[in-house]
């Protein structure tokens, strides 16, 4: 029952409409119980493995303000226990730009590329992220590949 401004009520009927549902892997992503943070790392010149596993992840970083300004700083992502395959995540400050590096990224088949007929990326994909000074600004991002 619908209430109206002239203060009658009317009978209402509802059907069903078009939903939009997360994807899984966002679901999975969004689990409390997977969720992994590390307040602070300080590496340089090295490497720290953390305790994350599994096909879907987010990865939000932040490069201190230390960061020595016109150099690179990145993350490796996706890596093998040897290291002939893996992925990386690199801010080149320079060229101001984030690139994903592909190029040793796992070439195994995968059932949900192969049944969409998706092809495998060989070369790095880049983009620009304009940096944000303060929270309450919006910036514009920029990717290409």
């Amino acid at each position: 029952i619908v209430s109206c401004a002239d203060g009658s009520a009317k009978q209402c009927k509802t059907s069903k409409t078009l939903s939009v549902k997360p994807l899984s892997d966002l679901q999975l992503l969004r689990n409390d119980n997977a969720h992994e943070q590390v307040v602070s790392v300080s590496v340089k010149d090295s490497s720290q493995m953390l305790n994350s596993t599994g096909a879907s992840f987010e990865l939000i970083a932040k490069v201190p303000g230390f960061f020595e300004r016109g150099t690179k700083v990145g993350y490796e992502v996706c890596r093998s226990s040897v290291g002939d395959e893996v992925t990386t995540i690199l801010y080149d400050d320079a060229e101001k730009r984030v690139i994903i590096d592909c190029s040793k990224s796992s070439t195994a088949t995968c059932a949900v590329f192969a049944d969409n007929d998706v092809k495998l990326i060989s070369e790095p994909i880049w983009g620009y992220f304009y940096l944000l000074r303060a929270s309450l600004h919006s910036r514009t991002c920029r990717c290409e590949r």
